[in-house]
């Protein structure tokens, strides 16, 4: 690590000697800043360098490590630029690690984002959809902040939708964590919130969602509502409406699944909300669903329904209809020991009329 004043002052002389050589020969020679420094120096082989600003930035770097520890193979790179044209915009990316030096990037990042913010608020007030569009992939593009409050919840949905049209159908290319940031600083929480079934709109909005990256409506939308406290039939009713239009594997009913129990089963946050009939329908759906049930999505099923309260399983009428069809499904297809066992114990369970016609079921399986 570099952070001792004698290495730091060898090296400024280094750099210093290197500027004023460099350039008082170029008054000798006639020759330009660019072809100068694009001759490898002879002096050190740590020091590399193809323009002034960059000999510049090296010096910038020794400056810091006199008060602050800084790796030195950070000094063996000089920081490139790669300039990208964004519409009127020109911006910098950087590939090196001396990017991160400048003690204000953190305080910078935090006040554009609340200056853009309140940009973003100030044009949904306007309603101009281009504009809204322009800011919202703006802000999308950093990192999300939970702590930013944008108003476009607050817009019609016909609105909402128009936005969604021209990013994920209009748009050549969303990255993937640019549109989680879309669809948490929008639609989310009125989905989460919602006190009715929901618009046709709200609907297509998440079937665009879906059609453009399935993946992006399982992690951003479908598992975290599923896993929401408050998880009723207005929720329920837009997830079955989504598997009727959108056409899900067994994979990707794998990840959804799974990423709901994960996140009862682990976080502090959900452990303790029970599952409810609304749940029950969305785990009745997905069977329904022209899948093939193996082993590996009947085990994420197993997994999501053993979150149901053993009084429930107990005694509803609902959850003996669930096993009897589940069980009924599978008497084609064969399936291991440990995914049997999970049904003869969840079947000792049920206390319903159907409990004999569950065990009969039960009988005829492939082991």
């Amino acid at each position: 690590m570099y952070g001792h004043s004698n290495n730091f002052e060898k090296l400024q002389k280094q750099v210093t000697h290197l500027k004023k050589r460099k350039l008082i020969n170029s008054v000798d020679t006639g020759e330009t800043v660019h072809t100068i420094f694009s001759q490898k120096p002879k002096f050190s082989k740590n020091i590399t360098s193809t323009t002034y600003e960059d000999v510049h930035s090296l010096y910038n770097v020794l400056l810091l490590s006199k008060y602050q520890n800084i790796n030195i193979d950070l000094l063996r790179k000089v920081k490139k630029r790669k300039e990208i044209k964004n519409e009127s915009e020109t911006l910098f990316e950087e590939n090196n690690a001396t990017s991160n030096f400048s003690t204000n990037n953190i305080i910078d990042n935090q006040q554009d984002i609340e200056t853009l913010a309140i940009e973003c608020n100030n044009n949904i007030k306007k309603g101009d959809i281009q504009i809204m569009v322009k800011n919202l992939l703006k802000i999308s593009k950093m990192q999300y902040n939970d702590e930013i409050k944008l108003n476009y919840d607050q817009l019609k949905d016909y609105d909402l939708l128009q936005i969604f049209q021209n990013i994920f159908i209009e748009a050549s290319n969303v990255p993937y964590n640019t549109g989680l940031n879309i669809i948490n600083y929008t639609i989310y929480s009125k989905l989460k919130e919602l006190i009715d079934f929901p618009s046709i709109q709200l609907i297509s909005i998440c079937n665009i969602i879906g059609k453009y990256n399935k993946k992006l409506l399982i992690n951003g939308i479908l598992s975290p509502l599923l896993a929401e406290e408050n998880f009723e039939k207005f929720q329920a009713h837009l997830i079955t409406k989504i598997f009727k239009e959108i056409k899900f594997t067994v994979e990707e009913f794998i990840i959804l699944l799974k990423n709901f129990s994960t996140v009862k089963y682990r976080n502090a946050a959900y452990k303790n909300v029970g599952l409810n009939e609304h749940h029950l329908t969305i785990l009745q759906d997905i069977i329904k669903q022209k899948i093939s049930l193996n082993n590996d999505i009947l085990k994420e099923i197993i997994s999501v329904y053993n979150l149901f309260s053993i009084s429930d399983i107990k005694t509803s009428k609902s959850h003996g209809m669930f096993l009897f069809l589940l069980c009924k499904d599978l008497t084609k297809v064969k399936i291991s020991n440990e995914i049997y066992q999970e049904l003869l114990r969840l079947s000792e369970l049920n206390e319903t009329f159907l409990k004999k016609k569950i065990k009969d079921t039960l009988k005829k399986f492939h082991i």
